[in-house]
Parts: structure tokens; C-alpha cells; sequence
């Protein structure tokens, strides 16, 4: 089963849709208002912003200008002002090679659970991408994530050629069908890593900015933040992968979560309170990419489904389901045949 989507996200990673949706004319204090977004907060090298805030903003922008491929166009906006912290570190040694293993201890900072795997055969290398070792997930955040690492790449050696492949697990795309305009490379969805493919000469290629006695700075700074955020976010990422495998049964949820995290229900609910999120919005996440999960595989059964997700019926997960993506399992399922 592939990894719950991450609790929290370098909050620089927002700034390209930020970036994107204000070249269009448009005012940064809808998304203020509507969604809650913190401009200042996004702003800072070492900010952290929940997930959830991420795809809210993501989702609104493609509902709004109706052009699924927004997110992807918006990596073109990432350049030296809104790198998160992580990036300045790569970015601060001779070579990208050097650089990707300065960076991979600081890798949950970028994304929660994050490790880089580098492998080679010959000369030909893999990057292969992972969190809480188990493939990057979710597809929506895979897809803009490499992306961006691809404009890093391009911003900070730009002579670096593309990649012979990219890869992803999921089967569809989340942005329209031009990722490999994006990549300017070949794109395998439903393979069994998420990560680039490259030839290995191109990760020695120098780094115009390298910078190691900043970057030796740098580190000390990602050292303290990622022992803030361990600290900070370990409750809802224990509760997420819990919840990925418990959810059908026939106890209150929030009951069995609590005695699962050995906590009170008060307690529970407290904590989770003090990290911006709670059992109920932490179940229904989970649900949700249950749902997409298990219908992008072929399962087609909404009585089962139901059942698995901890649903009553078919009907209250129908009613769930297009709460959540504007759309029936019907339909869902037929726009999916259609690919």
C-alpha cells in the first residue's frame, strides 16, 4: 500500500503556485482568505506548512482557471528567491552529486519521510525517491515535487541535460497528459519507483553557485529545524499510518486511534488540536486516498469499498466521495476507463 500523504512540506514549496496564480492578474488575498494561507509564513527559507495546505491551494487554483496542467507550469515560477532551505544546501556544493548527499540528511524537512536512494549501473544512475521507505506519494505532490527538482536542476547547473526517464507508481496523471512536455523527457507511470533516471556523468557537472562555507551554515540551521519538526509532527504521522491500515471495523475510530497511540481520547484530540488537525479531518484524508487507491486498481465493488473505509454503505461513501473529488465513483470510474 503506498504511503499516506505527508503531515507537512517545506512551506517554499507553495510558492511557486503563489507565484503563478498572481502572474495572472490574480490577488494573493484570495487565497489569504478563503484558504488560510500565511503569506508571511510561506515567505520564510525555513517555514513549514501542514500538507493539507499545499493541496487545498493546488486544487483551488486548477478549480479556479479550469486548466489542470496549472501546477506544473507553475514550477517554471521557482528560482533563487523561494528555494526552501534544503535546495540552498545542494545548491551550495561543487557538484550535484555532492550536493543531493550534503542535503539527504535534511531530506524530511523538504517533505516528512523524505530519503533520496542514489544507485548506479555503468553509467547510468537512479535517483530513486522515497518516503517512510515506501515509494513518494502522493501522485499530485510526486508529479509537482520532481518538477521542481528538475527546474532546481536546470537553475543550478543549467547545462544539465534532461533525464533519459522519469517514473512514477501511480497510473494516471494528475495534471493532464503533457508530463512529458514538462520533463522534456519519457515519463512511465505504473512503474515500481518514483525517481529520474539519468546518465551518471551528468550528477558530477559543476554547481555555478556552490558556496560550501555557506552551506556548512546552512546545515547547522536544517539540523535545528528538523529536530523541531520531528518533534513537532511525530503524533499525526504515527496516526496517519495507523489509520491507513485500520479503518474498517465495526468501534468508534477515534476510540481505537487514541488506544492505538496509547493516549486518552481528550488527549488525543488535544494534540492533534495543538498540530492544526484533528482525528476526524485525519480519517477522512485517509479514507480518501483509500478510496482513489483501491478504484485506480480495478476495484469496482462500492459495497466493499464502503465496508473497507469503514462506511455504513455504499451510499455514505458516495456522498463522502464526491465531497471530495466533485465527482460519483461512477463516474470516476468511467473517466478512468476512458484513459
Amino acid at each position: 500500500m503506498p504511503s499516506s500523504a505527508p503531515s507537512s512540506i517545506s512551506a517554499r514549496l507553495i510558492q511557486p503556485l503563489l507565484r503563478e496564480w498572481e502572474a495572472g492578474g490574480r490577488d494573493l488575498r484570495v487565497l489569504e482568505k478563503r484558504l488560510g494561507v500565511d503569506l508571511e509564513l510561506t515567505a520564510r527559507i525555513d517555514g513549514r506548512i501542514a500538507y493539507e495546505m499545499w493541496a487545498d491551494v493546488r486544487l483551488f487554483c486548477v478549480e479556479e482557471t479550469k486548466d489542470p496542467s496549472f501546477p506544473l507550469r507553475a514550477t517554471e515560477r521557482l528560482d533563487a528567491r523561494s528555494l526552501p532551505l534544503e535546495l540552498y544546501l545542494v545548491g551550495s556544493q561543487p557538484t550535484l552529486r555532492e550536493g543531493a548527499r550534503y542535503a539527504m540528511p535534511f531530506g524530511s524537512s523538504l517533505v516528512d519521510g523524505l530519503a533520496v536512494h542514489l544507485a548506479h549501473d555503468g553509467q547510468s544512475g537512479f535517483a530513486d525517491f522515497r518516503r517512510h521507505d515506501e515509494p513518494f506519494y502522493p501522485p499530485e505532490l510526486a508529479e509537482y515535487f520532481l518538477l521542481c527538482l528538475w527546474r532546481f536542476t536546470r537553475l543550478v547547473a543549467p547545462a544539465s541535460p534532461p533525464a533519459r526517464a522519469v517514473t512514477f507508481t501511480h497510473r494516471f496523471p494528475r495534471h493532464g497528459s503533457s508530463l512529458e512536455e514538462f520533463f522534456g523527457a519519457p515519463v512511465h507511470l505504473g512503474a515500481a519507483e518514483v525517481g529520474f533516471r539519468f546518465e551518471l556523468p551528468n550528477v558530477d557537472l559543476p554547481v555555478a553557485s556552490a558556496d560550501p562555507g555557506l552551506g556548512q551554515l546552512l546545515a547547522h540551521r536544517a539540523q535545528a529545524q528538523l529536530a523541531e519538526n520531528t518533534a513537532a509532527f511525530t503524533l499525526r504521522d504515527r496516526a496517519r499510518h495507523w489509520l491507513r491500515a485500520n479503518l474498517r471495523g465495526d468501534d468508534a475510530l477515534g476510540a481505537r486511534l487514541a488506544k492505538a497511540m496509547k493516549l486518552s481520547e481528550r488527549s488525543l484530540r488535544r494534540q492533534l488540536a495543538e498540530q492544526d488537525s484533528s482525528v476526524r479531518a485525519l480519517v477522512d484524508d485517509a479514507r480518501r486516498e483509500r478510496a482513489i487507491e483501491l478504484m485506480e486498481r480495478g476495484k469496482v465493488n462500492l459495497d466493499a469499498i464502503a465496508e473497507e473505509l469503514g462506511y455504513g454503505n455504499a451510499a455514505a461513501f458516495g456522498r463522502a466521495f464526491r465531497r471530495w473529488t466533485g465527482q460519483t465513483p461512477s463516474a470516476f470510474l468511467e473517466q478512468r476507463r476512458g484513459h
